[in-house]
């Protein structure tokens, strides 16, 4: 759910939502340095998995993007590149949701009616996987 996968902290999203709605570009900035030090990070697809240069065979994955997140261009490319390297990725866009709704799922209607996609994504997933045998 609304995944930091990069930090470019100069997209199109993150130039539109900087002053934020829940998190500003100041507090992903401290976020990040917290996570990870730039120097450690950079490259590192084990830190910020938009770094990867391919993502070829990577797991199926179920992505939330929340609309007026800082975030949301990181993870449209994120999804982008899935789709292209092979690996099916189910995106869910809530254009009306900020980051880290899902805080406000129980007291806001669209926040739960987002949970209940999520849910039913998460467990089309599951129905879709397969054991080896």
């Amino acid at each position: 759910m609304y995944p930091a996968t990069d930090d470019d902290l100069d997209t199109a999203s993150m130039r539109a939502f900087q002053d934020g709605l829940r998190v500003t570009l100041d507090d992903l900035r401290f976020y990040l340095r917290q996570y990870v030090s730039p120097e450690a990070a950079a490259g590192s697809p084990y830190a910020l998995p938009g770094r990867a240069t391919s993502l070829a065979g990577l797991p199926p994955a179920v992505l939330v993007i929340a609309g007026h997140d800082l975030l949301r261009s990181a993870e449209e490319d994120y999804a982008r590149r899935l789709r292209d390297a092979g690996v099916p990725v189910t995106v869910q866009l809530d254009a009306e949701q900020v980051h880290s709704w899902i805080d406000y799922a129980a007291r806001v209607p669209s926040a739960d009616e987002a949970v209940g996609r999520l849910a039913g994504h998460v467990n089309d997933l599951i129905s879709r996987a397969t054991v080896p045998a």
